[in-house]
C-alpha cells in the first residue's frame, strides 16, 4: 500500500484500497500461475471448478441431519 493513499482519505477508505490492490496482485498470479501450466491443466480446472458447487450440494443432502 502506497503511503500517500494514507494520507488521502479515512481509515475506511484507505483500507479498502489496501484490499482492492491485494486482489487485483493475487488474481494477476493466479492468472499467471494458471497461464504457465499446459493444457490440460487448465481442462481439470475448469471441471473441478464446475462440479464443485454440485458436489457441495451433493455432500449436504447425504449428510446425517442433527
Amino acid at each position: 500500500m502506497d503511503v500517500a493513499a494514507t494520507d488521502r482519505g479515512t481509515p475506511l477508505e484507505a483500507v479498502a484500497e489496501a484490499i482492492r490492490e491485494s486482489n487485483e496482485a493475487l488474481a494477476a498470479e493466479v492468472l499467471q500461475r494458471v497461464l504457465d501450466q499446459p493444457p490440460a491443466f487448465l481442462e481439470q480446472l475448469v471441471l473441478t471448478l464446475l462440479s464443485a458447487p454440485w458436489d457441495t450440494a451433493v455432500g449436504l443432502a447425504r449428510a446425517p441431519s442433527t
